[in-house]
């Protein structure tokens, strides 16, 4: 398993003090919606610059038919873009296509999806995606396991998971499913030593792999 660290922040300043601090344990680097809206590709580029051997996952929220948002992420220096759930198959297929052209990859999101999940899952899984991302916010996390696990028996793209994780909520989940990435924000990010934390979580992560 992989340890995502996302960087959901308006201000790029402290996006880059939180990444700096958690890259030594962070195995992918998300470049969150928020930074990204207001700086544009400029903070992509930046994470590039500072963590040439980091993964740079692009988070831009795109879901509509414009080919160059998935191609100028990848040239700004992204390793992994993601494409919204409820994006129109085409969308999904084109962005595929052109990351193969740069030898990267696309993650799709159910962030935000209000459809049925394993559904959808199993169609974009068709597609060809490098990951499928399926967060959760709620309080009923045995539903939560319990979907994981039929996306997890359903489709063969490798799948993260996450959403409001705690060191706590970690364990409970590593003892009901497996994924392959784990995807963790503010847990890290608002805590008084990110790195610390981010330590804490690439530990448990790695001691419960295979």
């Amino acid at each position: 398993m992989k340890l995502q660290v996302a960087l959901d922040f308006l201000e790029k300043d402290a996006a880059i003090r939180i990444a700096k601090e958690v890259a030594e344990y962070a195995d992918i680097i998300q470049a969150g919606v928020p930074v990204n809206f207001v700086e544009g590709l400029h903070f992509i580029r930046d994470l590039r610059k500072l963590f040439p051997n980091k993964v740079i996952y692009g988070d831009l929220g795109i879901w509509g038919l414009e080919d160059w948002e998935v191609r100028k992420a990848f040239e700004a220096g992204a390793d992994i873009v993601q494409i919204q759930a409820f994006a129109d198959d085409e969308v999904i297929k084109n962005g595929i296509r052109i990351a193969k052209e740069f030898n990267k990859e696309i993650a799709v999101s159910f962030d935000g999806y209000k459809g049925d999940i394993l559904k959808r899952a199993i169609e974009v899984d068709k597609l060809g995606p490098n990951a499928v991302v399926i967060l959760w916010y709620t309080t009923d996390y045995p539903q939560y396991y319990a979907l994981l696990q039929k996306v997890g028996r359903a489709v063969k793209a490798p799948i993260a998971v996450g959403g409001g994780l705690t060191l706590e909520k970690l364990d409970l989940m590593l003892k009901e499913v497996k994924a392959d990435i784990i995807l963790v924000g503010k847990a890290i990010y608002n805590s008084p030593n990110p790195r610390q934390i981010a330590k804490a979580f690439k530990e448990r992560i790695t001691a419960a792999s295979p």
